[in-house]
């Protein structure tokens, strides 16, 4: 499962990794909407926030892959081509992945 949304309440550019309802909690209070129900015993989520932005069209893409006992999520930052809104903006994606190791890495690839 995965959310988009480009108003929130992150400022700054942030990434937080939710093992527990906690952690999934305080994604979900910065970007001001309830919690869904999440099962954290098979899956464990990526909240990627950009800070704010001059405008509108940023996008996060995703790759996840397995190596050894490590899981490792990519993001890339996809910023706007051609006409976006025109106002300040907080980007921020959210997704679940299946838990399939000890160990989680996050990359940015630029």
């Amino acid at each position: 499962m995965e959310w988009s949304g480009v108003f929130c309440s992150a400022n700054e550019p942030a990434v937080i990794i939710a093992h527990s309802n906690e952690d999934w909690q305080r994604i979900w209070q910065t970007i001001g909407k309830p919690a869904p129900v999440t099962d954290f015993g098979k899956f464990f989520a990526v909240g990627i926030f950009l800070g704010t932005q001059p405008t509108g069209g940023y996008t996060v893409s995703w790759k996840a892959q397995v190596q050894g006992s490590k899981v490792v999520v990519q993001y890339v930052v996809k910023k706007p081509e051609g006409m976006s809104i025109q106002t300040l903006t907080q980007p921020y994606a959210v997704r679940l992945f299946y838990k399939s190791g000890d160990k989680i890495a996050v990359l940015v690839e630029r």
